[in-house]
């Protein structure tokens, strides 16, 4: 039977983009090992607007996902000790860099419960290499809509904020360039 990672704790935000984590089981790649359920266990809805989802930079400051510039967004869900999330980050840096000039805007949310505090080093480390813009939600904030949120989790959003493509695994290049494409052209 394949599992799933889903940090039990971690709930709102993410599900309210995006939900499940695909491929066999993570392993731990942090000291603090989440807790885990068997694949099917979701229990996510989808967020009332997913661009007012709150989220934090690494310096506190908040803002929402309508704030963040471009015209396109692609958010993926992410934690430190999911293996699959930290397998799909190469190609989420490759399409990031290629439509960077067309007004696609990435970002990468962590659901680490130490946040700021745990990620920073983590990437310090040079265990992934994430070159756009690290989020990250807060349990009150994850917790505003009483959803549970498994990961990797990747959602693409066009101009006016529609959800355009959900991937809830991880997501493959081909797949999220083409919802790339279909939200671009969405918003001409």
């Amino acid at each position: 039977m394949r599992l799933r990672c889903l940090n039990v704790t971690s709930v709102a935000f993410a599900a309210a983009l995006l939900s499940a984590c695909g491929g066999p089981p993570a392993p731990v790649v942090s000291n603090t090992p989440p807790k885990t359920v068997a694949a099917g266990n979701t229990n996510s809805s989808p967020a009332k607007d997913p661009k007012a989802a709150r989220l934090t930079n690494a310096d506190g400051t908040a803002f929402t996902v309508a704030d963040v510039a471009g015209k396109v967004k692609v958010v993926n869900v992410w934690a430190t000790w999911c293996a699959p999330c930290i397998k799909e980050m190469p190609v989420l840096n490759e399409l990031a860099a290629k439509y960077k000039a067309q007004d696609v805007a990435f970002v990468a949310v962590s659901i680490d419960e130490e946040g700021a505090a745990k990620v920073e080093p983590f990437l310090k480390k040079g265990v992934v290499k994430i070159d756009f813009r690290v989020a990250y939600a807060t349990q009150d904030d994850l917790k505003a809509m009483n959803v549970v949120v498994p990961i990797p989790d990747t959602v693409v959003l066009d101009a006016n904020g529609n959800v355009v493509e959900h991937f809830d695994k991880v997501v493959e290049k081909d797949e999220l360039e083409s919802a790339i494409q279909k939200a671009l052209g969405a918003a001409k």
